[in-house]
């Protein structure tokens, strides 16, 4: 098996050096890609599940079962009102 370390250890000082300075910096940027990738993977599901809620949100309020709040208190029904406007 080749691996990094060993072929350092064979190879002329200076190019062994430098083999183990790739291979730390290698070793770095792998840790900030599993760190990117684990934020990465925690974004995409927020926003899944805020996608999720949004769409149930405007396709349930043909419900009648649905209710919204003034700003004043008072229940307001909207089974008849579009949540959204369909005109181009």
């Amino acid at each position: 098996d080749v691996t990094l370390s060993r072929l350092a250890r064979v190879l002329p000082a200076d190019k062994g050096k430098k083999i183990i300075e790739k291979r730390t910096l290698l070793a770095l940027l792998t840790v900030k890609l599993q760190s990117e990738y684990i934020g990465t993977v925690r974004l995409l599901s927020d926003c899944s599940r805020f996608n999720k809620m949004l769409l149930k949100t405007i396709f349930d309020t043909i419900s009648p079962d649905n209710v919204s709040y003034n700003s004043k208190g008072s229940a307001q029904r909207q089974g008849e009102s579009a949540f959204v406007n369909l005109k181009l």
